[in-house]
Order: structure tokens, then C-alpha cells, then sequence
């Protein structure tokens, strides 16, 4: 079965062959790759007075079920890119409005987490970055996992929000990752951790959206802008002009359940 087929006909438990995230020093979550700066690619922020590097490194392989994928690691305030041994399906974790993308650059594959939002948002960042290397890319797809899902999954189960543990508070709340296949699949990808093991989870919904990996469907969200707001205004209704196929709701399905750990 492809990662897709295995979202949904085992949905009941998607088990990860090394946990999500993982508790550091002081039960601090930290994802399961470690990040660093990149010395490779040079993406700065417009702010010429901080400089400030935005581009961090950070992923490796993960298995879902029998599925074989590669992990993009989220890294606030950043784009966190991750070259890939070759072209192979991506997933990356706790989504509520970043972007991923997948793209061919100089014949390597990389996939990306671009965080949007707050004080660094990259969004910018981004675009500066695909516009110096447009004509070296020979594939692009990008997509922003469906926020919609994870707000609806949010209001079904009643995450503890609350709890003084941070950890059994994280354990509580749905989480939205999202996956790009080889064969062009854009999946949103909502679950719920089974346990404190941050390996075992079930599946809350699964939706699929077809994009492509051709740069110029892309080319309105990757010109020079001139001001941040105007490009967020401009993906934004690209993302909501593009509607994904349910693949799977576990609140629709008959004796589908979901409570608290």
C-alpha cells in the first residue's frame, strides 16, 4: 500500500519507527531531528540591521507503518530545509498554517517547512530565496496542510488545554501534519497521539489536494512582492481557491470515538 491507502484503511494506529517529538532537559518537547543553521543556502531577512539567518537544516527517514518516508523538521522562525537521498514521499509535524513544500534543485531533492505567522514569518524569506534560484529548479510543488481539520478535531475532542503537565497537555491536543508524495499527492493529515510513546497515533482525517510539481502554477505566489501583507494576502486565496478530496473522517465513520489520554 502507498502512505495514503495505509492513513486510511489503518487508521485505527499509525505507528513511527522513532517518536515525533521527544522530551528534553527540563520536559521541554523537541522534534525528532535536531535543526542547525545551514551554511549552504544564504536566506536572510530583509532587516539589514539584524541580518538574521532564517535557514535551518534538519530531517531524516521516518517509517510509518511498512511506509517509507523522509521528515522535514518545523523550526520556529524559520525555514528548515532538508535534502533528500533521492525523490521520495515527505512528511513534516505540527502544522497550524505553515507551508511545505518539494521542490528539484541542481538535480537534488529537498523538501522545506516555511513557518508563516507572527513576529517571523517567512513568507518573504521564501520567495527572495525560489526567485535566485528559479531557473536551476526543474520541479516545485507546495502546499499549506487544511487548518480546517485540526480546528474540527479540536472542537470533537476537547483537548486538555489547561493541564499544569505540559506534556500531557501536548498529548491531548490533535495535531496536523502534512505529507507530499512522488506521484503528486498533497495530504493534510489530522491524528491524535495514542500514548506518551510520541510513536503511536490514530488517524482523525485524511485529505488529499493534487497540485503538481510544475514551478509555474506556482509563478503568482513566488513573485517579488512588495510588502509582506501583500504577499500572505496572495496565498492565502490560492489556498482557498484550491479544494482537497476527504479521504477519511473518523467523525463520520460509525463507532468512531475520541477521548482524552
Amino acid at each position: 500500500m502507498d502512505i495514503v491507502e495505509t492513513l486510511v484503511r489503518q487508521h485505527n494506529c499509525l505507528v513511527l519507527s522513532r517518536p515525533f517529538c521527544r522530551r528534553g532537559p527540563g520536559d521541554v518537547l523537541l522534534p525528532m531531528y535536531d535543526t542547525q543553521l545551514s551554511s549552504r543556502f544564504k536566506i536572510k531577512t530583509v532587516d539589514s540591521q539584524t541580518g538574521r539567518s532564517c535557514l535551518c537544516e534538519g530531517g531524516g527517514p521516518v517509517k510509518i507503518n511498512d511506509c517509507s518516508l523522509n521528515a522535514v523538521i518545523w523550526r520556529e522562525g524559520c525555514i528548515s530545509i532538508y535534502s533528500l537521498p533521492s525523490c521520495s514521499d515527505v512528511i513534516s509535524f505540527d502544522f497550524s498554517g505553515c507551508v511545505m513544500a518539494l521542490f528539484c534543485l541542481d538535480g537534488t531533492w529537498f523538501s522545506a517547512h516555511i513557518h508563516m505567522g507572527g513576529a517571523w514569518d517567512c513568507t518573504l524569506e521564501w520567495i527572495n530565496f525560489v526567485q535566485r534560484v528559479w531557473s536551476r529548479i526543474t520541479a516545485y510543488g507546495m502546499f499549506r496542510p487544511n487548518v480546517a481539520l485540526l480546528a474540527e478535531a479540536c472542537s470533537q475532542c476537547n483537548p486538555c488545554m489547561s493541564s499544569q503537565n505540559a506534556v500531557q497537555a501536548y498529548l491531548s491536543i490533535p495535531k496536523l501534519w502534512g505529507i507530499i508524495t512522488t506521484t503528486g499527492q498533497f495530504v493534510s493529515l489530522c491524528v491524535r497521539p495514542l500514548d506518551n510513546s510520541f510513536q503511536r497515533v490514530e488517524v482523525l482525517s485524511v485529505e488529499e489536494l493534487r497540485l503538481g510539481f510544475d514551478i509555474s502554477h506556482y509563478a503568482s505566489l513566488l513573485e517579488p512582492f512588495l510588502s509582506r501583507e501583500k504577499a500572505k494576502s496572495q496565498w492565502e486565496r490560492f489556498w482557498k481557491s484550491h479544494t482537497g478530496q476527504l479521504r477519511f473522517d473518523a467523525f463520520r465513520q460509525p463507532k468512531s470515538k475520541c477521548s482524552l489520554i
